[in-house]
């Protein structure tokens, strides 16, 4: 046999070779169709189409001042258990510690394509932090109501609603809910908070598996 021949069902190693081009193309990424990635609603972001614009689907404020945040993602390794955790204690204002997470859980967690390519905290993380951005003004107007004051008086700290005018006067997020879902909406979103008022984003957390990892 030559060395231009090969016996039938073997392959040398540059036959086995793919370049990327045949990949997509194997993949139907190049040719075969057309992938689109865009915003759902009124929501900022990159990601699938099938996120919900409700962002009662990520979150729950219980009537003990706790929040639940629900996402379609898995925890495999990477840390968005943490991570998640952190942009919806800092977007909504209040204490990492108050957040708790609830993760692919197909019954109770928003729509999610997959846990893959990196794309959970950077591209779904903003889904995350878009709807505890509207559940915050929307609970800012309720605080207002609630303590017959201006909403420009108010200030959100630690799942808590101040008037500045008069300290002594306030109203937990937990009151507002009583736990249950929060049935107004904002038509326009108001801005994110800026990265120069981050306090807990972008800060080390001790990973929240890392006990059970470590112990087993």
């Amino acid at each position: 046999m030559t060395s231009m021949e090969k016996k039938p069902g073997l392959e040398t190693a540059a036959q086995k070779a793919m370049s990327r081009r045949q990949f997509l193309k194997r993949m139907g990424l190049l040719g075969g169709g057309l992938v689109i990635y865009g915003t759902i609603g009124p929501y900022r972001g990159v990601t699938a189409a099938g996120v919900p614009s409700d962002f009662n689907a990520f979150l729950r404020i219980g009537e003990d001042n706790r929040v639940t945040c629900f996402v379609g993602k898995i925890e495999m390794g990477q840390g968005p258990v943490t991570s998640f955790a952190q942009m919806m204690a800092e977007e909504l204002d209040v204490t990492y510690e108050s957040v708790d997470m609830v993760m692919g859980d197909t019954a109770r967690c928003p729509w999610d394509a997959g846990t893959w390519g990196s794309l959970s905290t950077r591209q779904y993380g903003v889904f995350v932090k878009n709807a505890a951005c509207e559940a915050k003004a929307v609970l800012r107007t309720m605080a207002a109501e609630h303590l017959k004051c201006p909403e420009s008086r108010l200030m959100a700290k630690n799942g808590v609603f101040t008037d500045n005018n008069h300290p002594e006067r306030h109203v937990a997020y937990g009151r507002l809910t009583r736990g249950k879902v929060i049935e107004r909406h904002l038509t326009e979103l108001p801005p994110l908070k800026p990265y120069s008022e981050y306090t807990i984003s972008g800060r080390p957390y001790l990973r929240r598996d890392a006990r059970e990892k470590v112990t087993g």
